[in-house]
């Protein structure tokens, strides 16, 4: 912030449920070929959202470990917009930050370009 401090933050969202099913797919893909054992969502899930929520309990409400909880499950834990939000508006006014839909983006895009027009004039 201090080197732009005057720069608009755009940020797309995508539905939450969509990234973390989109992103471990990839990761399976990923570990197939190095010819690493498959893995189900489901037992993705019970490591490693269990790990991820005593982490987040261990956190106590504490922002820093919080995203570095999250930052450890790129599937599930990048996911966790809130915890994302919360850090950027710690570093960013809000009125800096323009949060978008990829849905909006997707399927209003000129009002979603409009949007960005009036932030950037």
């Amino acid at each position: 912030r201090r080197q732009f401090p005057t720069a608009q933050l755009f940020v797309i969202l995508r539905d939450p449920t969509e990234r973390s099913l989109s992103r471990f797919r990839e990761v399976v893909l990923h570990s197939r070929r190095q010819s690493h054992p498959d893995v189900s969502l489901k037992e993705y899930m019970a490591s490693r959202l269990a790990a991820t929520q005593q982490c987040l309990q261990e956190a106590h409400g504490l922002l820093s470990k919080e995203v570095d909880c999250a930052f450890d499950d790129n599937v599930f834990g990048w996911s966790l917009y809130d915890i994302w939000i919360r850090h950027w508006l710690q570093h960013f006014p809000k009125e800096q930050i323009t949060f978008i839909w990829s849905h909006d983006l997707g399927t209003r895009p000129l009002e979603v370009l409009h949007t960005i027009e009036k932030k950037i004039d």
